[in-house]
């Protein structure tokens, strides 16, 4: 919960001598592969990356409509509006993984 918290309101838990959660938590190593989902969560849980990024960075993801996706791919402007759609979940989640990394990582 401390280091949800500190994330959440952008505070070093360092300054309170509290060790990174990682170094608490060696059974769950993340040095091959990372997963910020299961690292804010904890296995078998799950939030959305949309709830993250409003709660962390005050950023929305970009929406779009699933229902419209065969027709978004048939045109240029649809293609577009998802690459912008996945490229921003790019970048909320690079945001998120700096925002989180020293402290729960």
């Amino acid at each position: 919960f401390l280091y949800r918290r500190a994330v959440i309101l952008g505070v070093d838990p360092g300054e309170f001598n509290m060790p990174p959660l990682s170094s608490l938590l060696k059974r769950y190593d993340n040095d091959h592969h990372l997963d910020l989902m299961q690292v804010w969560c904890g296995f078998g849980q799950f939030e959305k990356l949309d709830t993250l990024s409003n709660l962390i960075l005050d950023d929305h993801k970009v929406e779009i409509d699933f229902h419209e996706f065969p027709e978004l791919i048939k045109t240029e402007e649809g293609r577009n509006k998802i690459l912008t759609y996945c490229s921003h979940d790019v970048e909320l989640t690079h945001q998120l993984y700096n925002r989180i990394k020293g402290i729960l990582i």
